[in-house]
């Protein structure tokens, strides 16, 4: 089959890049023909003739360069273009879109639907349903789009500032009325969480399929880890709950955070952790791939204390393929991955002093956490298999395509 994978990053900054540029190099290994469009970047994992790229877009930025390509950010011609010309070039027969806001938009799906050509789309966020991607509101999670309509996100300034408010409210009102979602006729949803928030959100049941994430291929950590260390990756940032990880990991007898990840919160978390005992809390800064497994392996268990509704996050895979139990907040779609007992322990979010407790507890039953990191390797094996995730995908493809 001929199959054209989208996402606007096609370098592996992340889980999700990560799993998008794994799955197609699986449909490849399985005889499957596999272009890609996506945005420039040095560090890109694609090239040939098989790809197209538009020009890369920074939104986080400062300066002019923002504003400049926010009309582009709604609707951008140049991404449709250059679609439509990789469509024709590779004669494909299904369109597998993955993260298209801003840098690409959906201005590529008017592409594959003028073409006459299936689109099916993994569902990494709550975008769809909520203009700034996460249902949060000021760090709070907010359900108020669902019931209100995107003109919440203005009335609420939840963009930050009044201008991005309402320039995320538009893009979404935009996309609304232009039922520029229309020809996606499958949603991918890696959790029954996100499922359950998208139809919630006026998606129609029978779009939606439940799709498990798959967890990275790679060998379990050794059998006696580093002990009283533990891992946190991920961004630095608010929503993730590490100011409360690292007042509660301050004021344990023993242990040793380790954070690896970049982002706005750093500068605070390193003014938080100064007050702790030498050594309680260490900053490894954003790690390769490769990097951050190792020291997940080296770890005794990973956490993850996010204050956010997580869909079904690629660290905890990660983990659990590595086989590390993981501590985390009961929030979102986290507890379809970490069951108590079984893959590791819930605790509630944002509550400094049950993290300390739950950290303390974890530290001194080394044993009981080996034995929850064999029980995640095991879930992982027979829940989150590549292969399995990849016939899964043929299927959904063979499907659509009629």
């Amino acid at each position: 089959m001929r199959i054209l994978l989208a996402n606007k990053f096609l370098n592996p900054r992340g889980g999700a890049e990560r799993a998008v540029l794994d799955l197609g190099a699986a449909l490849q290994a399985r005889g499957h023909r596999v272009a890609w469009f996506g945005m420039q970047h040095p560090q890109n994992a694609v090239s040939g003739a098989d790809v197209a790229l538009v020009r890369r877009r920074e939104y986080r930025g400062s300066g002019t360069q923002p504003l400049r390509d926010g009309a582009a950010m709604l609707y951008s011609f140049e991404a449709r273009r250059k679609f439509a010309t990789l469509l024709q070039r590779s004669q494909a027969q299904v369109v597998h879109v993955h993260n298209i806001y801003h840098q690409l938009t959906p201005s590529i799906l008017d592409a594959a639907a003028a073409a006459g050509v299936p689109v099916v789309m993994t569902v990494h966020d709550y975008k769809l349903v909520c203009p700034r991607y996460d249902l949060l509101r000021h760090g709070v999670p907010c359900d108020a789009c669902m019931h209100e309509g995107f003109l919440a996100c203005l009335r609420f300034r939840c963009g930050g500032s009044w201008a991005a408010s309402a320039w995320l409210a538009a893009e979404a009102l935009l996309h609304q009325a232009r039922r520029s979602y229309a020809v996606v006729q499958r949603f991918l949803v890696p959790s029954r969480f996100m499922q359950a928030m998208l139809q919630r959100g006026g998606i129609e049941a029978e779009r939606l399929q439940y799709l498990p994430n798959f967890a990275p291929a790679v060998s379990a950590g050794p059998e006696t880890p580093v002990p009283q260390r533990f891992v946190y990756a991920g961004r630095l940032s608010p929503e993730k709950g590490l100011r409360t990880l690292v007042r509660a990991a301050s004021r344990l007898p023993a242990g040793s955070l380790v954070l690896c990840g970049s982002g706005p919160l750093e500068p605070e978390l390193r003014e938080l952790a100064a007050a702790a005992p030498p050594g309680r809390v260490v900053f490894c800064g954003q790690l390769s791939a490769a990097a951050l497994w190792q020291e997940m392996r080296a770890a005794s268990f990973v956490v993850l204390p996010s204050e956010c509704l997580e869909n079904a996050p690629f660290a905890v895979l990660e983990a659990m393929a590595l086989g590390r139990a993981v501590l985390a907040s009961q929030v979102g779609g986290v507890p379809e991955l970490v069951r108590p007992g079984e893959t590791g322990e819930l605790l509630p979010p944002g509550d400094v002093e049950a993290w300390r407790r739950g950290l303390e507890v974890a530290i001194a039953q080394p044993e009981r956490w080996r034995q929850l990191g064999l029980g995640a390797r095991r879930a992982v094996e027979h829940r989150h298999g590549l292969t399995q995730h990849v016939e899964a995908v043929e299927r959904i493809y063979t499907e659509v395509c009629g």
